[in-house]
């Protein structure tokens, strides 16, 4: 008998010490605060997340999600020029994106067994800004060659936001398959600003401009941004030798600030 009392007495206390796992994935969109950010685009992205429930008696999960997103993609037709005889014209890849790295306390609000509950989530971490021009050789051999063919930009800094959703257990759809409390879709809106200003290329927003040469020692504009600054790369000559720098894109310096939308799904186990 006092087995089976010892048994009743730790039973809950070991239960109670189970951790809980969350595993899920998720399509996301980051759109702007154009008034923070003027030059940026929507950023659409893929992610997934993990969390561990370290107690079963209290609601909160801590978090860690990472998202992976684009922005602006294009491959346009340039033409840079030397003189008035020596120019040449090339394809060039422009791909932006942003990834996210965030950790967070998700509290939800109602128990395990609610077939529909909500949750708020604050978070902390950084977010990374990361640009790519590719520019494809000319077809033209004997004229102008860019002595760099891949530029990077990369930006990373500390952000801070929340999120705020809904989950639906999988049950509510799924009428014939047992699911429930472990499976579930759910929503969510969220909010992402930065503790300093970020660095990036969108060229989408960029100016129209002369291709030619910059001048040596200066620049060839301003750009449209009054903390930015031009992006450039080296082309030579390969008859005469001559090596100039041409702008390819502007870098943007700016407060970082974002709303989100979330449609995933979640695994407990």
């Amino acid at each position: 008998m006092k087995k089976i009392y010892f048994l009743l007495f730790f039973v809950p206390m070991f239960a109670s010490a189970q951790s809980k796992f969350q595993f899920g994935t998720y399509f996301s969109t980051y759109s702007p605060f154009k008034a923070e950010m003027p030059k940026m685009s929507t950023n659409y992205g893929w992610g997934y997340q993990f969390a561990y429930k370290p107690s079963t008696f209290v609601p909160v999960s801590i978090e860690f999600s990472n998202t992976l997103g684009m922005y602006y993609s294009r491959t346009m037709q340039e033409t840079y020029q030397f003189d008035s005889t020596s120019s040449t014209t090339t394809d060039v890849t422009y791909t932006s994106g942003m990834k996210t790295n965030l950790l967070g306390a998700k509290v939800h609000l109602g128990h395990d067994y609610r077939k529909v509950r909500g949750y708020v989530k604050p978070q902390i971490g950084w977010a990374t800004m990361k640009s790519k021009i590719a520019i494809a050789p000319p077809n033209d051999t004997d004229d102008c060659q860019p002595m760099d063919r891949t530029t990077t930009q990369k930006f990373r800094g500390f952000v801070y936001g929340g999120e705020a959703g809904v989950e639906l257990d999988m049950s509510l759809f799924c009428k014939n398959v047992l699911t429930e409390n472990k499976h579930f879709l759910y929503v969510g809106g969220s909010y992402l600003r930065g503790f300093n200003d970020f660095e990036y290329i969108n060229n989408k927003y960029m100016v129209s401009h002369n291709h030619g040469p910059l001048p040596e020692g200066g620049a060839q504009m301003s750009t449209t941004d009054e903390d930015g600054r031009d992006v450039t790369a080296t082309f030579i000559n390969v008859t005469t030798n001559e090596v100039h720098d041409h702008k390819i894109a502007e870098l943007y310096k700016t407060g970082l600030e974002y709303w989100g939308l979330k449609i995933g799904y979640i695994i407990y186990f």
